[in-house]
């Protein structure tokens, strides 16, 4: 899998790293990456539930995570998959969903890459 900076997560990481300092933004990295999969999930199956207040709130905390990263691309996306659990449309959830689950985790994988986490 391609890790370049196409759409410029790197820069936005190195920002943070010269804000932040380089050990802040690494463990904020291994928190999106430990949460990512089991947040996705947690969306997925409340949806699936029925429960759009539950699935709300773990796109939520998904959306914490990459604004703390400054992953802009994926905030918009989860911004828009919020408004859907908040509007009652359950479908336009689950299609926000299905893209954001894809780049959520590109960008694990990048920040694996980028700090050689395992």
């Amino acid at each position: 899998m391609s890790t370049g900076n196409a759409d410029g997560w790197l820069d936005a990481i190195r920002a943070r790293e010269e804000l932040l300092g380089k050990d802040s933004v690494r463990r904020m990295a291994e928190m999106f990456i430990e949460e990512v999969d089991p947040l996705l999930s947690k969306a997925q199956d409340a949806l699936l539930d029925g429960d759009l207040d539950e699935a709300r709130k773990a796109i939520h905390t998904l959306g914490g995570n990459a604004g703390c990263l400054d992953f802009n691309d994926l905030a918009v996306a989860i911004q828009n998959a919020e408004k859907a659990c908040v509007d009652g449309q359950p479908h336009d959830a689950f299609a926000q969903l299905s893209l954001i689950t894809p780049l959520a985790r590109k960008k694990a994988d990048q920040l694996r890459h980028h700090y050689r986490i395992t």
